[in-house]
């Protein structure tokens, strides 16, 4: 019999973050365990996930990262 493991990355975090008034975008951040990186001096570190959102969208962005904390994040 054969077993396989998947090993699920597991949240950690999130986060919004707006740099000033005349940014174009928003950043969103998400942590997750197992989203390992090897940095340039060859020592690996936990990477977030990042991306940008148009900032039109900024309203939208900021309600998908609450609704990710409510029912991911808080327990």
């Amino acid at each position: 019999m054969e077993k396989t493991v998947i090993r699920r990355k597991v949240l950690q975090s999130i986060s919004f973050e707006s740099a000033s008034t005349f940014d174009l975008d928003v950043d969103i951040k998400i942590s997750v365990d197992g989203n390992s990186v090897i940095n340039q001096n060859g020592i690996p570190y936990n990477a977030p996930i990042s991306f940008k959102v148009p900032k039109k969208q900024a309203q939208e962005a900021r309600e998908i990262v609450k609704l990710v904390k409510k029912h991911y994040l808080c327990r």
